[in-house]
């Protein structure tokens, strides 16, 4: 069985080509399936050339990577159509080398190593002027950065030779304000993933350059899942993108001593041709555009306009995604908390969420959503709230007298206490009548009161009294110990 052993830092330090041996390749430990196969060998001059393909007249950008004498384009940032590669012309010759790209946020970001050094920068589609963001630490070659618009995480990935049939594959993240990689972990052995790619649900992707396989990754753990041979052999600097638009998994892949651009089949890992970039370069950092249009801006959120602290108050609001995906919305409440992401849900359908807030004032509360694409609309329009202190009964100034008992029931919350249930109820002692007396107050106003008093009574001894109060916020209860003389209640 004939597999490539190749030697992915030399290559790239030095843009020669690498070197093929045979060998036999023990399967990594960290698959997720162990594999094992013999690669259908696809020249690019055999391979099937997509005669369908109609995604015409979209703009992609890579990295021009230049070897041999004289050519044709000069290293740096480059732009071609998505149907002619071939046409690929310079956007401005540099120093320094990128084999790490991808789009997001409407920035073209890429990995820059110059001097040892690799840098997270964005680079300007027009000029291909860079700006550094920050040295990422990353002690190796950065081959791979993705942007998942699911989370909201870049990740990168990274090759070490350990020797000339060793390598390891290292995963990580990377803060996009500063640049700072944080480690996530490796996978060993005989894996050299020379870059990866991201869908709009999360699903990241690798190309595996030592056995010319697609994977399904996880660089949380990091794991890999063989999907399939490309059916090509690939060497050197490879780019990898998904179009998040058309839903298309892109190699720029440098085979046979030439670099083309293809479809990679996520469900198989088999590639079809689109055709070739000009001879002697090398394609990395690939970045395709995201025409995403965010959903439109939510409706102000509807719900209570007054409340109580400590209660949960329930809201809606909807908007549309022009493309008609599912979206995602975020509340702020006005008190300093955000919610996370909540949903998805359907375009146009009703979203509800809920809150509580402990202190009683006014606040705004304003909601925004994003697709599943990671585009975000505006803030809506804001809905207010007066939340008051919570709604609170009180029992006083229980009195007895001749026939019957008093008491006074208060409202010391700062709403209306509507549809109180009260009762005045006696235990003990011998009582023939107004044993028990219940009734309903409509509303007590905030901070005011209402006196209730008992039926008619007649009894005689020790007797405990009972008054309790209770409305859907608030209840109340208090005993008093008394005395009944016939009609006469001490």
């Amino acid at each position: 069985m004939n597999k490539k052993l190749v030697s992915i830092f030399v290559s790239m330090l030095l843009c020669v080509t690498i070197f093929s041996v045979t060998g036999t390749k023990i399967a990594n430990e960290n698959n997720v399936s162990s594999f094992e196969f013999t690669p259908s060998i696809m020249m690019p001059e055999d391979a099937q050339y997509n005669q369908e393909f109609i995604f015409k007249g979209k703009t992609f950008y890579a990295w021009c990577i230049t070897f041999g004498y004289e050519p044709p384009l000069p290293r740096g940032p480059i732009k071609f159509q998505s149907d002619d590669p071939g046409g690929a012309v310079s956007i401005k010759s540099t120093l320094g080398w990128a084999w790490a790209g991808t789009w997001a946020n409407n920035e073209w970001y890429a990995i820059y190593y110059n001097l040892e050094v690799n840098s997270l920068i964005t680079i300007d589609v027009e000029t291909g002027v860079r700006t550094t963001i920050g040295n990422t630490g990353i002690p190796h070659a950065t081959t791979g950065l993705i942007y998942d618009p699911s989370t909201k995480t870049m990740y990168a990935s990274a090759v070490q030779e350990v020797s000339f049939i060793y390598f390891y594959s290292h995963f990580y993240t990377i803060d996009l304000n500063t640049g700072v990689a944080t480690y996530l972990g490796v996978v060993d052995n005989f894996h050299a993933i020379s870059n990866i790619a991201c869908d709009s649900n999360g699903n990241i992707y690798g190309i595996d350059i030592l056995d010319d396989s697609l994977y399904l990754i996880d660089p949380n753990i990091p794991s890999l899942k063989l999907i399939g041979s490309t059916g090509i052999p690939l060497n050197n600097a490879q780019g990898a993108e998904y179009d998040k638009d058309d839903d298309i998994l892109y190699l720029a892949a440098f085979s046979t001593e030439r670099s083309g651009l293809y479809t990679c089949d996520t469900t198989s890992g088999r590639v079809t041709l689109i055709g070739m970039f000009p001879e002697d370069i090398e394609v990395a950092a690939l970045a395709i555009p995201t025409y995403n249009t965010p959903p439109e801006t939510p409706e102000a959120p509807t719900g209570p306009t007054q409340g109580v602290t400590g209660v949960e108050y329930a809201f809606t609001t909807r908007t549309t995604d022009p493309e008609g995906g599912q979206v995602y919305y975020m509340w702020n409440w006005g008190d300093g908390i955000t919610s996370n992401w909540l949903g998805p849900y359907n375009s146009g359908a009703m979203a509800l969420a809920s809150h509580t807030w402990n202190e009683a004032k006014n606040y705004n509360i304003t909601v925004k959503a994003k697709d599943i694409n990671g585009s975000e609309s505006n803030w809506s329009c804001p809905e207010a709230i007066y939340i008051v202190d919570a709604l609170n009964l009180e029992i006083s100034n229980i009195t007895g007298g001749f026939f019957k008992i008093n008491a006074v029931i208060k409202n010391t919350g700062g709403v209306n206490a509507n549809d109180v249930n009260w009762s005045i109820a006696l235990d003990g002692g011998i009582i023939l009548r107004g044993k028990e007396t219940i009734g309903n107050i409509a509303s007590i106003p905030a901070g005011n009161k209402k006196t209730v008093g008992s039926d008619l009574i007649l009894g005689l001894g020790r007797t405990v009294i009972t008054i309790s109060a209770e409305c859907t916020e608030s209840s109340a209860i208090r005993e008093q110990d008394a005395f009944v003389l016939i009609f006469i209640i001490l």
